[in-house]
């Protein structure tokens, strides 16, 4: 919560945390919190805890609304993120989505990841999400509308932008219609390889496989194997190197010249 005095953290608990989960809470709103009590939280900041005793009326008919200051903005295109953005806003349409990945800290603690790629009209990028966000893919589509809301910028791949959704950000999956409507559509059909981008992550294409390159096992930084096979796909616009990692590799392996993939 921000007033013009400065920022507070709020908890949430049990059937007050419907109100985040059912987006009836969004970024922007004025809200009137009674009863909350005071803990010591991250870093020994003061913290708010909203519990059954306690109420949150959103936009609430109070003189004192008026003078609360507006937030920055912060909603941005993806061909404006760059790394040294703290905190951004941005609605965008899923392409696809990955499997939810665990992995160990270096604390020996478990933590979950998975990603997705976003595109707008300006462009495409990735983000990861982390821990108990993960659970979120499962619910998106290929074509599904999203706002993500206070996500970190961090420097990816090749220096490209990538974004980060962790606790402290938030995934809606039915965005304002003013901002779903200056998104585009999905193609329907397959890129042609004459088509393709360097500044494209992700794609989907059908071509018929040229050449098969010999599968390579290589050792990464943390000791483990891992496996890469590459593929020349040609198709009547051009050919190209597709190569692939992991288990896609050992269904790479069974391919024979001629196929279509």
């Amino acid at each position: 919560l921000q007033d013009k005095t400065g920022q507070i953290r709020i908890a949430l608990w049990n059937d007050k945390a419907s109100l985040i989960e059912g987006n009836k809470v969004r970024k922007g709103d004025a809200v009137q919190v009674k009863d909350a009590y005071v803990r010591q939280g991250l870093n020994k900041q003061p913290e708010l805890s909203l519990g059954m005793r306690g109420s949150l009326l959103v936009n609430p008919d109070d003189p004192r609304v008026s003078d609360l200051p507006p937030l920055v903005e912060t909603k941005v295109r993806i061909a404006d993120l760059k790394p040294e953005l703290t905190e951004v806003d941005i609605t965008g349409r899923v392409v696809t989505t990955s499997d939810i990945r665990e992995f160990e800290r270096p604390d020996g603690t478990t933590g979950k990841v998975a990603s997705l790629i976003l595109m707008d009209s300006t462009g495409q990028v990735r983000v990861s999400l982390w821990d108990e966000r993960t659970e979120l893919v499962k619910d998106l589509k290929s074509g599904t509308a999203v706002k993500l809301e206070n996500v970190s910028v961090r420097s990816g791949l090749r220096n490209r932008p990538e974004l980060s959704l962790g606790s402290r950000g938030r995934l809606l999956l039915n965005p304002p219609e003013q901002e779903v409507a200056e998104l585009p559509e999905l193609p329907e059909r397959p890129f042609k390889l004459e088509e393709l981008e360097a500044s494209m992550p992700t794609v989907d294409l059908a071509a018929r496989v040229r050449r098969k390159l010999p599968l390579q096992e290589f050792k990464r930084d943390d000791g483990t194997s891992g496996k890469v096979i590459s593929v020349i796909l040609a198709d009547e616009t051009g050919t190209a190197r597709a190569s692939f990692w992991g288990g896609a590799a050992e269904l790479a392996q069974k391919l024979e010249l001629n196929d279509i993939v």
